[in-house]
Formats: structure tokens, sequence, C-alpha cells
């Protein structure tokens, strides 16, 4: 199995896959869902990527993506988008 930023290059049968991740922006504190897609072509050749972000909470003490693991350590709160 060949590789490509995660995902399969193309070949006969692939239809479809989807990578996905989930982070934490140190900017924003928003914890992100994102989503690579890549729709294969019939020929096995061709292929389509597409990408998705979704917010999904904010981080009520973030400083930088080093101190995750700390965050963790202490159970920092996280609260759903737009209830902060």
């Amino acid at each position: 199995m060949k590789m490509e930023n995660g995902l399969e290059l193309p070949r006969t049968g692939l239809i479809k896959q989807e990578l996905i991740s989930y982070e934490v922006d140190e900017f924003t504190n928003m914890l992100t869902k994102k989503i690579h897609t890549r729709k294969y072509a019939e020929d096995g050749i061709d292929y389509i990527d597409t990408w998705n972000s979704e917010p999904l909470y904010s981080a009520s003490a973030v400083a930088s993506l080093s101190d995750k693991k700390a965050l963790l350590e202490k159970n920092v709160p996280w609260y759903p988008t737009g209830n902060t």
C-alpha cells in the first residue's frame, strides 16, 4: 500500500478515503475536526481531494500546543462552541 499525505495512492477498486484529524489551534483555542476526503475516478488513476474544517469546542486555557499534555493531566474544562 503506497501512501501520500496519509491517504493511499490511486489504484483499481479504490472508491473513497477519509482522513479525520482533531486539532487545537494555538491562536484561536478552538478544537477543530478536519476532514480530508479523496474520491477516486473509475479509471483508478484520477482523484479529487476536498478538505473540510468544523470547529467543535473552545478550550478555556490553551497557551500553546506544547501545553496539551499538561492540560489533559489537569482536566482543564472544554466548553461547546458558543457557550464559553
